[in-house]
């Protein structure tokens, strides 16, 4: 799913699945209820697991929470980033800058994650981060579109805007 391989609204077919990963279907079956647990996998009886289509109105909640936590994380990390911890955030958007100019959205939207990821971490709040996590997850097919369809420029450009408020 996350390397787009099976597309959203896809059917996930179970015995191809668990050919493909030589195991049997019970535990990919589990597997699958996990993904369905994080929002990547819906279920429709008699049919199957399908990849969840995220509706605008549902990205639109989640961005509404996703900005909520940012405020939060950004509020604690104001000022307080350590020298490292600063270095490793301007290195990811120099990667992300790169990446960017090479039209490279498979390195960009890793380093994208990362780079929020790195900001949750260094807020030092477990709670918080998994929250956010699992926002992220739910929005993560809806955001890779955004950025194919040519956004990550400008998606950069915040990223290193956020970078320099923070500190």
């Amino acid at each position: 799913i996350f390397q787009g391989t099976i597309k959203v609204g896809e059917r996930v077919n179970e015995s191809t699945l668990a050919a493909h990963f030589r195991t049997s279907r019970g535990p990919l079956r589990e597997a699958l209820q996990a993904l369905g647990e994080q929002g990547l996998i819906s279920f429709t009886r008699n049919r199957g697991a399908f990849v969840r289509r995220l509706s605008l109105d549902e990205a639109e909640e989640l961005y509404d929470l996703r900005a909520a936590l940012d405020d939060e994380v950004g509020r604690k990390l104001a000022g307080k980033l350590s020298d490292d911890q600063s270095r490793a955030l301007e290195q990811l958007v120099n990667e992300m800058e790169a990446n960017v100019k090479a039209n490279d959205i498979a390195r960009y939207y890793p380093n994208n994650l990362k780079f929020h990821d790195l900001l949750v971490v260094y807020a030092g709040n477990r709670r918080l981060a998994d929250v956010y996590r699992r926002i992220i997850r739910e929005l993560h097919l809806f955001r890779l579109q955004g950025l194919y369809a040519g956004g990550a420029a400008m998606s950069n450009a915040e990223h290193a805007f956020i970078l320099r408020a923070i500190q």
